[in-house]
């Protein structure tokens, strides 16, 4: 914002929705799997195909929120 009010060498206001504000934090995250179970029901193999698009900014590491993501989903197992 600075350097368009720089720009045009007038003052430039920023509005956004509140649910654009909501989505600073926000990333996408996708998985896709596939679960192998025994006649008992008890898991015996499983295929996680996990993409994280964390664009440029974020909270910590590029990689921290990914590995949260696949650990949630690993720890519900």
């Amino acid at each position: 914002m600075a350097v368009l009010s720089r720009q045009f060498g007038r003052p430039v206001k920023w509005v956004e929705t509140r649910a654009e504000c909501l989505l600073q934090g926000g990333r996408e995250q996708r998985q896709r799997f596939r679960v192998a179970y025994d006649d008992d029901g008890r898991v015996r193999a499983l295929h996680d195909e996990f993409t994280a698009d964390h664009g440029a900014m974020a909270a910590g590491a590029g990689w921290g929120m990914a590995f949260v993501g696949a650990n949630s989903f690993a720890i519900g197992l």
